[in-house]
């Protein structure tokens, strides 16, 4: 009866706008194909962004160690569980590199004690919540997702616009911004797949410059000019 009921207000309208192909194939399958629907990606105001990246500030991150950053709130939608498991693993082969997970969240506790449980305290850092995000993502030679699902992961786009390498599980909205690996690189949501990624991007600088070079690619469709664009000829076609 509600399906019903939603289907007949959607009806109404001139077009429908999803944020992702995904969402678009799921609104699709429950409510049919007799709408407008068309994707449009969220506008990511790029130029604030790199402005704010590129601010000249003091991080707590060691120049000669590899670097690694995770943006999100501390929640068991993000998997940071997974993903210091699959630091642990990397622990054991290195000692030149760092995690620092940006957020706050009801898990903060839990996963402090991981952490420790794993002897992790000088490799894995939750710095809690930083004003200023962008400039720990530029600062880094590594962004990394480890979410169990995702919409379309704003932070993801942000990375991408910055230009940095992009280690993503392959869930929904993850493997939709890379376009399924192709511009950035795509993991099973297993701590060792993981690790073996991560250690990959460490030992390879080739494969980090090849990656950062797809993001830069990839931006393009980030683009404010792109987006408005689409809602212009939306709007008055």
């Amino acid at each position: 009866k509600y399906k019903n009921v939603m289907k007949k207000r959607y009806g109404k309208l001139n077009n429908i706008i999803c944020v992702s192909k995904e969402s678009k194939d799921e609104f699709i399958e429950i409510f049919g194909k007799d709408f407008n629907i068309e994707t449009i990606y969220n506008p990511l105001a790029t130029k604030n962004i790199i402005r704010k990246a590129n601010i000249e500030t003091s991080l707590p991150m060691d120049k000669n160690k590899f670097q690694i950053v995770a943006v999100g709130s501390l929640i068991p939608v993000k998997g940071y569980d997974l993903l210091i498991n699959s630091i642990s693993l990397l622990s054991k082969k290195r000692d030149d590199f760092q995690l620092h997970i940006l957020g706050e969240g009801f898990l903060k506790k839990k996963l402090n004690k991981l952490i420790n449980d794993l002897k992790l305290e000088d490799v894995v850092i939750l710095q809690g919540f930083v004003t200023n995000p962008y400039v720990w993502i530029n600062n880094s030679d590594l962004f990394v997702m480890s979410s169990r699902v995702e919409g379309l992961p704003t932070v993801l786009c942000e990375s991408i616009i910055l230009g940095k390498p992009v280690l993503v599980p392959d869930v929904p909205g993850c493997r939709e911004v890379i376009d399924y690996g192709n511009y950035g690189i795509l993991s099973s949501r297993t701590a060792r797949d993981f690790y073996k990624n991560i250690l990959s991007c460490i030992t390879d600088p080739k494969k980090l410059d090849y990656y950062s070079d797809k993001s830069k690619k990839r931006s393009e469709i980030f683009s404010d000019d792109a987006v408005v664009k689409k809602y212009t000829k939306l709007f008055y076609d």
